[in-house]
This record gives structure tokens, sequence and C-alpha cells, in this order.
């Protein structure tokens, strides 16, 4: 399946480089503390005199360049992250990439490379359009606007993010202006450790110490921005996880009642026994909570039509999993199960796609698929629809007969 259209603007977001120049920024300001290294050899008489001036000159010198080259590159790095070129653009599409086509330039994204695609209904000139806005594995964002919503979708869908054995969608919830929050983070930690490490330096006796300031206080900026970091969601056909701050949830599409938009950005997944769940907050992107609100009941509706137990049979019972590969082998074979199910392959597939069935028992489902000589593609399609990284790693281990990774996978997914 390809698909081509004339898109009215390509908005393009960048974040590579933004981020080459930030850690740019962030290293030269590290290096300002040069100008504190002669004081390390003034208590030894290492230097005195004219060779400490001359020392000291070179050293703040080489300091002062470092504090231009840090202020230089962070603006610039500001500046090519607010700014959103865009253009009319010739968009074609098929499952193997994404090509741009703008006046002058031709941008080719591999599909391998791209970690989710929605429709985001954008307000433009007083109009809502719909945006396809897809996500590469890098962080950065092409908004991609369509004449209408059927070309939008049909867009989606081509990449893979959409349809029966759609892919998993990666999205970042923060709007573009969150990052303005960074600079005052910053301030805040600069006026807190670097000056407590300068204090403290000073008070136990060795004001050279004052060299690692800079240091520790990057460390306390990446602290407190891993704190802050923003919502990501992740959905798929088995649930949902967000990851905000240092912390992870997990819903199971089986758990999920429905999702509801709050005032503003908010976000928030009610489960079947009423409990409530917010994917967002503060500074998020209110437009594209809008289109996971539609997109996630869509992805993890249920579909499942398979009786209760016979998904369990699927499931490990606490044996080790040579055991377990063996007993599914046994029970796929056994002509009183082939004779109650219309297709053996067709039931492991609905099981191993299922949103009911738990992880293990979907691992049963590709092992017993191994079992009948299917290859492993099925498993792997599995595999890239899982919101979840460590199901995800046990179905691939599953699909690649590895039975030592998927114990450790398994494992990971009992804690």
């Amino acid at each position: 399946m390809s698909l081509s259209f004339r898109s009215a603007a390509v908005v393009r977001t960048r974040a590579v480089w933004p981020r080459r120049l930030s850690l740019v920024g962030k290293a030269a300001w590290a290096g300002t503390a040069l100008s504190v290294v002669p004081a390390l050899f003034v208590g030894d008489g290492a230097l005195g005199g004219k060779h400490f001036s001359d020392a000291l000159f070179l050293f703040y010198a080489a300091s002062s360049l470092l504090q231009l080259v840090a202020a230089v590159s962070l603006v610039l790095s500001y500046v090519l992250w607010m700014s959103e070129p865009q253009a009319p653009a010739d968009v074609h599409a098929d499952a193997d990439a994404l090509r741009i086509v703008s006046p002058g330039s031709t941008e080719v994204l591999a599909a391998r490379d791209l970690r989710g695609a929605l429709v985001v209904d954008r307000p433009i000139g007083g109009v809502t359009m719909p945006t396809v806005e897809v996500e590469t594995r890098a962080g950065e964002r092409r908004a991609i606007r369509t004449p209408d919503v059927a070309t939008a979708t049909a867009l989606v869908e081509t990449l893979g993010f959409a349809g029966e054995h759609a892919r998993r969608v990666q999205v970042s919830l923060a709007s573009q202006s969150r990052r303005l929050l960074n600079p005052l983070v910053a301030l805040g930690v600069y006026a807190v450790f670097n000056t407590a490490a300068a204090v403290v330096a000073i008070l136990v006796g060795v004001p050279a110490g004052a060299v690692f300031a800079p240091m520790i206080t990057l460390l306390a900026y990446a602290v407190a921005r891993r704190l802050l970091r923003p919502p990501e969601v992740t959905f798929g056909r088995d649930g949902v996880v967000v990851r905000r701050g240092l912390g992870k949830k997990t819903l199971q599409a089986a758990d999920i009642a429905r999702v509801d938009r709050d005032l503003g950005a908010g976000l928030t997944v009610v489960d079947v026994g009423g409990a409530r769940h917010a994917l967002s907050g503060v500074l998020c992107d209110p437009r594209r909570a809008d289109a996971l609100a539609v997109a996630i009941p869509r992805a993890t509706r249920k579909l499942d039509a398979i009786p209760a137990d016979r998904v369990a049979r699927y499931g490990r019972s606490g044996e080790g999993i040579p055991a377990w590969r063996a007993r599914i082998a046994a029970m796929v074979a056994e002509p009183g199960y082939r004779a109650a199910a219309a297709s053996v392959e067709e039931e492991a597939e609905a099981v191993l796609l299922g949103t009911a069935a738990t992880p293990d028992q979907r691992v049963g489902a590709a092992l017993s698929l191994t079992a009948r000589g299917v290859g492993p593609a099925r498993s792997r399609v599995a595999a890239e629809a899982s919101a979840d990284d460590d199901v995800r790693a046990a179905l691939e281990a599953a699909a690649d007969a590895d039975d030592a990774r998927l114990d450790r996978a398994l494992r990971k997914l009992r804690r």
C-alpha cells in the first residue's frame, strides 16, 4: 500500500541539532572551571610571581572563551528548537519510508526510524485542519497537514500505526513551549548548587575545590530535568504505558474502561475499578491530548471472542520454559483441541494479538505458532504492537526461540 498527496504545509520540529548544541554548551560551561586551576598550585609554591600571573591570564582567557561558547551554543539550541520552519510539500508514503519533497529538499524517513504517527486536529487560520504528527526515534517531529480526515487516516495506516496489525505508537505530550521551563530550572539549580559547592570548598579550606562546582551543578540539573520529564505515552493493542519523571505506569487493555479529557491538557484513563490514572498535565499539548483520547480506545478495543478457558491453556503454569514449550506443542497437536478450534493458527494469533490475554498467555500463543511450524513473523508483529517494552522483549525472544532471553524477559515481567 502506498499513498501520495500534496500537503499545504509540513512543519518541522527539530531536536537533534538543538540537543547537540546544548551538550556543547554544557561541556563548555563545565570547562569554565579552568579559571580556578592556577590556585591548585599556589600552595605548593609551584607557581609564583610572573609565572603565576601568566598562568592566571591564560586560564582566565580560556575560561572566558568557553563562557562565550557556552552562551552562543545554548542560545542557538533554543532558537533551533523553538523555530518551526514550514513549507508546502509533496508527501509519499509506503510501508518502508516516508518521503517529504519540498522546494529545494527531499527528506526520507525510514519506517523503522519512526516511533509513532497520530492524527491531531490543529486550528489553522480559524479552521481545524487534520494534521498527521510523525515522531522519529531521535525525538524530531514532522506535522503534515492533510486535505481531509480520510487522507490523514490513510497516511497513519500506510506508515503502519493503525489497522489490524498496527505498531505501537509513542507520543510525547510536552508542548513546544515546555522547553522554556529549562532555563528557569537551570537558574534555580545554579543558585543553589553552584553557590553551595563553592562555599563548601572555601569552608573546608580548599578553595581550589570550587573547580568541581560546575560539574556538580550540571549533575543536579540533569537530575532535576529527569524528575520534571514530560509525560510520554506509549499505546498499543495490549494497553498503555506512561512514563513521567522517574516512574512508569502500565495499564493493560483489559483493565481500561474509558479515557477522559479534563480541563486544559488533562488526559485520564479510568480503569474497570473506577480508579483514575492521569496521563498528562501542566504544560502539555491539549490538541495532542485530544487525539490520544480518541486513538487509545480505538487501539485497545476488545475484539476477543475466544472462551477464557481456552485462552488460559496457553499460560505458564509454573513450569520451566522447555516444559511449557513441550506442553503447548502437545496441546495444539491434540485431535480434540484441533476439532474444537476452527483453526489452531487463527486462535493462537487471536490470543497473541488479543487484549484480554495476560503477557505469559500471549507468549504461550507465540510458542504454539512455532510448534505448528509457523514462522516468527506473526510473533514479531505482535511484539511491534505491544506498548510494554518487557512484553515486547518476551515476544521477540519467543519468536527467536531463545529460551535464556525469554526467561530473563518473563522474570522482569513478574517484578
